[in-house]
């Protein structure tokens, strides 16, 4: 424990290591994702559906709980198998596309039009609300756009992008050379500017894992940048005051006690409750003495009761009750 809280670094190393446990999420709970972006391109364009590209890492914590949360609510689901193509890319192995959309930390969410041109992006991680909000956001816009006939997003982004698309498709792409960076300085700064105030903004909530991750992510990525520095001086403010980084590390184990907890109630609902035991053992390692804890042996103890032969006998348990 002490090794860990001597460097938050180490903690932020563990939060990507531990995402990497995690199962994907079933088939049927989540939007349909195209992996080719030329099909997706093509289905866009004939149905009139703007597209929606979610580049993240194999590795990347946030990513996980992305897939785990966000695009797992109801709505965003819906918005998004109803209204939109959705396309996940890796981002290393389509590194050229990457890097032409100025892309630098993960994940991070392109909005196109249905003719490929870009609309927007949101870097970070979000929760349903603030995706549903970008969806709408989106729709709209392109809905405005398709009545009065003018043309949508950046053309010059857009004609930047497909080029480097068409190579990212063959295996020869991760070799191949990329052109000049499609996003202007201007467009860098704004990044930036936009990421660090959501690091601020986590720091003033208390949300100290993610204040740190959102740091890390300036100064590695924007390191040109003024922001880079006003990142290093929020982060080092962070790991210097005891309380602050002890509650980073326990907002992380809380980050990752909760997507165990998600998927041991998926088990349940699936009726696989054998299968939901281990991850509820792991609630109890990861959050120890933690309301949480007590929720995932309360729920042990139903299962190991023999109620679990039945899920629809399972009482259910109501996250934050007292116990």
């Amino acid at each position: 424990m002490k090794a860990i809280l001597s460097g938050l670094p180490t903690a932020t190393i563990l939060c990507a290591c531990v995402a990497s446990l995690f199962p994907q999420p079933a088939s049927g709970q989540e939007p349909h994702w195209y992996s080719d972006y030329n099909a997706a391109r093509k289905e866009a364009g004939a149905t009139k559906r703007p597209i929606i590209m979610d580049f993240g890492t194999e590795h990347c914590f946030w990513c996980k709980k992305l897939d785990a949360s966000t695009f797992r609510d109801p709505t965003v689901l819906r918005l998004m198998s109803e209204r939109f193509v959705a396309i996940k890319i890796d981002a290393e192995k389509h590194a050229p596309l990457a890097q032409a959309l100025g892309i630098q930390s993960y994940p991070t969410l392109v909005f196109a039009a249905p003719d490929g041109k870009i609309l927007g992006s949101q870097e970070g991680f979000v929760d349903a609300g603030q995706l549903r909000q970008k969806l709408q956001q989106t729709l709209a816009s392109v809905r405005a756009q398709l009545q009065s006939g003018s043309p949508a997003g950046d053309p010059e982004l857009d004609a930047s992008t497909r080029g480097v698309v068409d190579r990212s498709q063959s295996p020869e792409s991760l070799n191949a050379p990329t052109g000049p960076a499609a996003s202007s300085s201007v467009e860098r700064s704004r990044q930036a500017h936009a990421l660090l105030e959501q690091a601020t903004e986590d720091y003033r909530g208390q949300q100290y894992a993610c204040s740190l991750v959102r740091c890390r992510a300036i100064a590695s990525g924007y390191a040109d940048l003024p922001e880079a520095a006003e990142a290093r001086q929020l982060a080092d403010r962070i790991k210097n005051d005891p309380e602050q980084k002890r509650q980073a590390y326990t907002n992380l184990l809380e980050s990752v006690g909760e997507m165990y907890w998600e998927q041991a109630e998926k088990w349940i609902r699936e009726g696989k409750p054998q299968q939901a035991i281990p991850y509820l053992e792991s609630v109890l390692k990861v959050c120890s003495g933690t309301r949480l804890a007590r929720d995932a042996q309360d729920r042990l103890t139903q299962l190991t009761n023999g109620i679990a032969r039945d899920p629809s006998l399972l009482k259910p348990i109501f996250r934050g009750q007292s116990h």
